[in-house]
């Protein structure tokens, strides 16, 4: 990794770092308004979503050796633009910044795409970690 490249993952993970102690220690900030109705609760949040999902693709060793680590970085590249328009899909759906629901169909989509987006980079490194360790079981025999 090139220290650009360093410099942007330890600040995604400052991002990541503090969005986590914000919920945990200043729940009150995350109700203060930024404007008219935006809370800064909904731009931790998805200031988290895009930080996470970009630090995953600059972790993964992107050098495409092949077609399986091709498509896997192209999996953490479309989950970056999942990830960018997590906010608007959220407010599509809920009709607000504040993201409340009043139930239905449309809350239970949103928590799907929601945990789709974070769950997205964690199979990836899964996945290739199971391909690694397939990999040498059958190149040591």
């Amino acid at each position: 990794m090139k220290l650009p490249e360093k410099l942007f993952a330890i600040s995604l993970i400052s991002v990541i770092i503090f969005s986590l102690l914000v919920f945990l220690f200043k729940a009150e900030w995350l109700t203060i308004g930024i404007g008219r109705s935006l809370p800064v609760g909904t731009l931790v949040s998805w200031l988290l979503v895009v930080a996470f999902a970009a630090v995953m693709l600059l972790l993964f060793n992107r050098k495409a050796e092949n077609r399986v680590k091709r498509f896997l970085t192209a999996t953490l590249k479309i989950n970056i633009a999942l990830a960018a328009v997590w906010g608007f899909v959220s407010f599509l759906l809920s009709g607000n910044w504040s993201f409340n629901f009043s139930g239905g169909i449309r809350f239970n989509v949103w928590i799907y795409y929601t945990a789709f987006v974070i769950a997205i980079p964690l199979v990836v490194f899964v996945s290739w970690g199971a391909i690694l360790l397939i990999r040498k079981i059958f190149s040591s025999k």
